[in-house]
């Protein structure tokens, strides 16, 4: 290993550690209040995490804020949870402490750490490209809900583009790179076969779903959408009732008679 490779991976380290440090000394403040209250000192020290990592403040909170208490894990949410944790805490198959990072802080932000199991529920079903597109779509939904001029949009998705990617790949740290496998659906779904939808569409049904919390809703789709019901298993808090329509006999039965 070269010397400019120690020092860059040492350097990466260290960055890491001070964010879980000052985290760490928070006194249960949430990443958001830490950043946006920073005269104390553990906001203090995020907020030159933030600069080395060559993040804009502005931008990471507009970010946060706008994922802060979207959406929560249920039960079955929860043991992907506790699966992420112990890969943020242990090297995968070396048993040795990981450095602090963003995905890590992540999974401790009770109204963050949804974005963590959506992450490890959509790279079941998805490359990470295309989970980074997914949050920057629902990040739109959510800080311009009736914005329309996709100059704006486009602006607002370039502004946050990094801190996405900076929060995706540390996650992503914690998921596919550290072994964790989702626990499969119910072997009553598992005979069919999956379809995903694409990064728009997921979001704009994950954001719709979210809209009408705490009601009951049907979701309708033309195919087994694998990677939403996955989604909807782990984080939809209620019952869960799937029909499956044979859709030739549907469609038989609305065609007019000749």
């Amino acid at each position: 290993m070269s010397e400019s490779l120690a020092a860059a991976q040492v350097s990466a380290a260290a960055r890491g550690m001070d964010l879980a440090t000052a985290v760490g000394k928070a006194g249960g403040l949430g990443l958001i209040s830490l950043v946006a209250e920073a005269s104390t000192t553990a906001g203090i020290q995020v907020v030159k995490w933030l600069a080395r990592e060559r993040l804009n403040e502005e931008a990471f909170l507009q970010t946060m804020r706008a994922y802060q208490d979207f959406a929560h894990p249920n039960t079955n949410g929860q043991v992907i949870l506790a699966q992420l944790q112990i890969g943020a805490s242990k090297l995968f198959g070396l048993q040795l402490v990981m450095p602090g990072a963003l995905g890590s802080t992540i999974l401790r932000d009770k109204e963050l750490r949804w974005v963590a199991t959506t992450e490890a529920v959509m790279l079941k079903y998805h490359l990470p490209a295309a989970v980074e597109k997914t949050f920057i779509d629902i990040f739109l939904m959510r800080a311009y809900p009736n914005e329309s001029r996709q100059s704006r949009l486009f602006f607002a998705k370039e502004q946050i583009h990094a801190v996405v990617q900076k929060m995706t790949d540390s996650i992503h740290l914690h998921t596919v790179n550290a072994g964790l496998e989702i626990s499969p659906l119910p072997e009553e779904f598992e005979k069919f076969v999956g379809h995903r939808m694409v990064a728009q569409d997921f979001a704009r049904a994950v954001h719709s779903i979210q809209e009408r919390s705490g009601t009951d809703i049907v979701v309708q789709v033309k195919y087994f959408a694998a990677d939403l019901l996955c989604w909807i298993y782990n984080h939809w808090d209620g019952v869960l009732a799937i029909t499956f329509w044979d859709l030739e006999s549907v469609d038989d039965m609305a065609r007019p008679s000749t």
